[in-house]
């Protein structure tokens, strides 16, 4: 009786240390998960933040060649208007009346 009271124990005791096994694994699998999201998360941000510039470069530009076009629009000396074409066909120059 004593021997099987002990052999329970230990098959128990067993139990419980696989139990804490598999909880170890699952916490470290998770701990590198959420590492690598961590990590994606860092390189999501710096993706936007060079959206980010390249988004106000492009404001900047759009509103200086907008204020280039109002100009030359308004200037005396204006005969011809250079429009860069939006399918990338290069500069054409249209005559203005």
């Amino acid at each position: 009786m004593h021997v099987q009271n002990v052999l329970k124990s230990a098959a128990q005791t067993q139990k419980q240390i696989n139990l804490v096994k598999l909880h170890e694994q699952s916490k470290a699998s998770l701990e590198q998960e959420i590492q690598n999201y961590k990590e994606e998360a860092t390189k999501q941000r710096k993706i936007i933040y060079q959206l980010e510039k390249d988004r106000d470069r492009y404001i900047n530009e759009a509103s200086d060649l907008t204020q280039k076009v109002s100009r030359s629009l308004t200037s005396p000396f204006s005969t011809n208007i250079a429009i860069s074409e939006t399918k990338g066909q290069g500069w054409r120059t249209i005559p203005t009346q």
